[in-house]
């Protein structure tokens, strides 16, 4: 394959910084998430999965971020922040705030990683892929209006332009997997039930 860079027949995964301590142990939880993304990078630069999906943490986010030591921090993100995440909790808010760039700092490691593989005609891995980062609910109390989403990478040149925001107004959530089909080749004007919802206004595609 032409477009495989040359350092992935010799990769071998980082072992560094792992706590000893078993994978259930949320001491474990950070470590395991860079090495997550080094992994994913990895194996989609050197061309071992087409399509991989990753969860930040199981079902409900039960977790504690210990690791990041913010302040008012309660003893479960879930029940104690996040479902009190509802616009009048500022100590809620700020925390999801800290949580969140957390996950965006790992999201941007996963692109800079991809961004490191050379291929083909002087582009990256991150130019041939697209990262889609969400979340299921827009706020706490399983709030399902305005949902934010990243597209990351450049999706083999069918997302024409990057680096800016689309905010259009309200958008069926059907327009995600419409879009994501045209970006990989599929030319598709439905997703799922919703008959001619198209792709995402507002996106420059190919």
């Amino acid at each position: 394959d032409p477009t495989r860079a040359p350092e992935c027949a010799t990769m071998k995964p980082s072992k560094t910084g792992v706590p000893s301590t078993g994978q259930g142990n949320e001491a474990n939880a950070d470590a395991l998430n860079h090495l997550f993304m080094e992994l994913i990078a990895n194996a989609v630069a050197c061309n071992l999965v087409g399509v991989l999906t990753f969860q930040f943490g199981r079902g409900g986010e039960h977790f504690h971020f210990d690791w990041l030591k913010i302040p008012g921090m309660r003893a479960d993100f879930h029940d104690d922040i996040a479902h009190k995440d509802n616009g009048s909790d500022a100590t809620a808010a700020s925390v999801m705030v800290e949580v969140n760039k957390y996950y965006a700092g790992l999201v941007t490691e996963l692109g800079q990683r991809l961004a490191s593989f050379p291929q083909a005609e002087g582009a990256t891995a991150l130019d041939n892929s697209l990262v889609v980062w969400g979340n299921e609910l827009a706020t706490g109390p399983h709030g399902t209006d305005g949902i934010t989403l990243a597209f990351v990478g450049g999706a083999a040149g069918r997302l024409k332009r990057t680096g800016y925001m689309v905010d259009v107004g309200t958008q069926v959530h059907q327009r995600l997997g419409c879009t994501i089909q045209n970006l990989m080749g599929v030319a598709s004007q439905s997703f799922g039930w919703v008959d001619n919802c198209g792709p995402f206004a507002g996106l420059e595609l190919a």
